[in-house]
């Protein structure tokens, strides 16, 4: 749900990123956006060495992405598209209203994409 997986839709924020990541700025943050921050930091190197084994990806697949979303990109629901060619199937939900925050927005989706999946 909302996920960032396409390498070249992530933005490039080094400029402010890596000084947030070290003191003393790091301590004057809140822990959540440290590690949030440090997470994203190092988010694209990892896609990037992801590509090549989406092809390895065989069962079922629900994305879920709001049109909304002001941190991931909602092209990223595309690129799962376009790169999930082996799963077993492939069902795109896309809210163009709904913003990042789907847990606490629309539940009732991923109550939804759980149960399909079972």
């Amino acid at each position: 749900m909302a996920g960032s997986i396409a390498p070249n839709l992530e933005p490039n924020e080094k400029w402010f990123r890596i000084p947030m990541d070290f003191m003393p700025i790091s301590i004057l943050i809140p822990a959540s956006f440290r590690a949030s921050n440090h997470e994203i930091l190092y988010l694209k190197p990892e896609l990037e060495k992801m590509l090549p084994l989406w092809k390895n990806i065989r069962q079922p697949v629900i994305v879920i992405q709001g049109g909304k979303d002001f941190l991931v990109n909602p092209k990223n629901a595309d690129f799962a598209e376009k790169i999930l060619t082996n799963a077993k199937s492939l069902k795109i939900v896309r809210i163009d209203t709904m913003n990042h925050f789907v847990p606490w927005s629309h539940p009732q989706l991923i109550k939804k994409a759980i149960l399909e999946s079972l």
